[in-house]
């Protein structure tokens, strides 16, 4: 055998040699890897899976990881309930989520006395804040702490008896009686989006807020910007829109004119001439 043939073949047997034991090397490193380092790339971790490591019971565990902790609880909810029993929240860890559940439950039965198995103050309060406002009673409205919870109580009660076709506020007396008509009258101007219903507040303060309720008007004509881009086509900067010395409120709401028409009727005489010699600007 010539020296040229035997460099070949010394040459084959040195790559083969390294072929295979790159072939046995990853075998090996393979079976003794993680596989989520064999695939390069380490999988996070489901937070939402992970929480539920935290529960005790080994089949609401199961459960738990296998829609993740906020479905779970959300079926624990739900079935407490269902139940109509709160112990079924007990299985929530979360203080603040098993106040909830709780809470949901009261509510759903009508029973306060629920409220008291909540730990959290907060929450507690939240419970009877709800039972509060359900029972629409003008005077239990006084115990809630915060102005806004006050006026939203204050307002569902006197919005049930407009309900039921009566009115609250003659049976009141003093300063309750005029905070109702504040609360009635605003209700009024803000369903008939009508401003001038805000004057008939006797206190201006009631007034003031009424007004600051009602939407903005920025020409102070008593239609609002809204309704004047939207419905009538005026100009809500410029309480006259088409200069006939009437105002848009008055053309629109009194006289039933146009607010885009000096003359409505165009007899020759603008509206507002008709209006003030007592002619009917219609004809």
């Amino acid at each position: 055998m010539n020296r040229s043939k035997k460099i070949l073949i010394s040459g084959a047997v040195v790559i083969f040699i390294a072929l295979f034991s790159i072939f046995l090397f990853n075998i090996f490193f393979q079976k003794n890897i993680p596989d989520d380092l064999s695939s390069g790339i380490a999988e996070e971790p489901d937070p939402a899976i992970e929480e539920c490591k935290i529960l005790d019971d080994p089949k609401e565990r199961a459960q738990c990881e296998d829609g993740g902790i906020d479905a779970w609880i959300s079926d624990k909810h739900n079935f407490a309930i269902k139940s109509g029993d709160p112990d079924n929240c007990n299985v929530i860890p979360d203080e603040e989520k098993h106040d909830l559940c709780v809470l949901a439950v009261a509510l759903d039965l009508s029973n306060e006395s629920i409220c008291d198995r909540i730990h959290s103050e907060g929450v507690k309060g939240q419970c009877a804040y709800q039972f509060i406002i359900n029972e629409k009673d003008f005077f239990k409205c006084n115990s809630l702490t915060k102005d806004i919870d006050r006026e939203f109580c204050y307002s569902a009660a006197i919005q049930e008896a407009r309900d039921s076709g009566g009115s609250l506020c003659p049976s009141l007396s003093g300063t309750d009686r005029d905070f109702c008509w504040q609360i009635h009258y605003t209700i009024d101007a803000v369903e008939q989006n009508d401003y001038d219903v805000c004057g008939k507040i006797l206190t201006e303060s009631g007034k003031t807020y009424c007004l600051n309720v009602m939407p903005p008007d920025s020409d102070k004509d008593k239609i609002s910007d809204t309704a004047e881009i939207t419905q009538y086509g005026t100009d809500p900067n410029n309480a006259d829109t088409d200069g006939d010395g009437l105002t848009d409120g008055e053309e629109i709401r009194i006289y039933k004119t146009s607010a885009l028409l000096r003359d409505t009727d165009n007899d020759g005489f603008s509206d507002f001439e008709e209006v003030e010699s007592k002619n009917n600007p219609l004809r």
